[in-house]
């Protein structure tokens, strides 16, 4: 079976982790910024960020290479829609 195959190659790791972060983006071409870093443990608070921080070292507008692999990759998900579902949805008779 495909969960024995993993099983089988599958190398446990394990690590710590002190906090996550809770993520927005705006828009197509933003970059994702962190509304809030939440610690894990006890005694933890979380910390809210008005306005979201932008992650060290990235950058503030998108690359050309990656804008153009975006749109690509929704281009060719939209080619792989059907009629129906460019249109919302499937639609029922009426009276039905």
């Amino acid at each position: 079976t495909a969960k024995e195959e993993v099983e089988a190659k599958w190398n446990p790791i394990s690590f710590h982790v002190a906090e996550v972060y809770l993520l927005e983006r705006k828009g197509n071409g933003g970059q994702f910024k962190v509304l809030a870093t939440i610690p894990l443990g006890a005694d933890s608070k979380v910390e809210l960020h008005d306005p979201p921080k932008a992650f060290p070292g990235m950058p503030t507008i998108e690359d050309d290479w990656v804008k153009a692999r975006r749109k690509s990759v929704k281009k060719r998900a939209k080619r792989n829609m059907t009629k129906k579902e460019r249109r919302g949805g499937y639609q029922t008779k009426k009276g039905t």
